[in-house]
């Protein structure tokens, strides 16, 4: 039977799906997108259908302005920080027993940065990398936040996940995990 999520529009970029049953019952996975889209490598409705709809809502902040959220996201914030503090402060998100966030490329990225901030009981990368540029300040910079998130909240659990054959993946996974302390 088709799982029944209705979806609810928080700002241009961010979609909530919930289903029945009381948030307090429930787990809220605060997802981003690949860049420069609304989807998670992998079509909305599928992903939906794959999750019961009596234990899970679902948060989608997409990446509209195809910059790797480090421009910001719409109506939430110009920055990657804005964007985190703005999801953070989400009233509806205290309704919900638990949080966990995940990111697919470049949603990695922020998925690790919210989840760390909200104290999340599990953050998921899948296929996460940096920026392809080779702008060395703004490499480092995310480097470093992600450091820092760390270094603030050592209890959350991180799982980066990478397909074998992508090696930029995995030199990510590689390299945030020695930094971040992550698997």
């Amino acid at each position: 039977a088709p799982e029944p999520f209705k979806g609810r529009r928080v700002s241009p970029a961010v979609m909530h799906y919930t289903g029945p049953g009381e948030r307090a019952d429930k787990t809220l996975l605060v997802c981003f997108s690949v860049k420069g889209n609304r989807s998670l490598s992998i079509a909305l409705a599928p992903f939906l259908q794959h999750l019961d709809a009596r234990q899970y809502d679902v948060l989608i902040v997409a990446d509209l302005w195809a910059t790797a959220f480090r421009s910001g996201v719409p109506f939430l914030g110009a920055d990657i920080h804005e964007v985190v503090r703005s999801v953070a402060d989400l009233a509806f998100l205290r309704d919900y027993a638990r949080i966990r966030a995940t990111g697919c490329s470049a949603g990695v990225y922020p998925a690790m940065l919210t989840g760390r901030y909200l104290g999340a009981e599990l953050t998921v990368g899948f296929n996460g990398r940096f920026p392809s540029e080779r702008h060395l300040a703004t490499l480092i910079g995310m480097y470093f936040n992600c450091w820092r998130s760390a270094r603030r909240n050592r209890e959350a659990r991180v799982l980066l996940i990478h397909a074998m054959n992508t090696r930029r993946d995995a030199a990510f996974a590689r390299r945030l995990g020695r930094l971040t302390g992550t698997s």
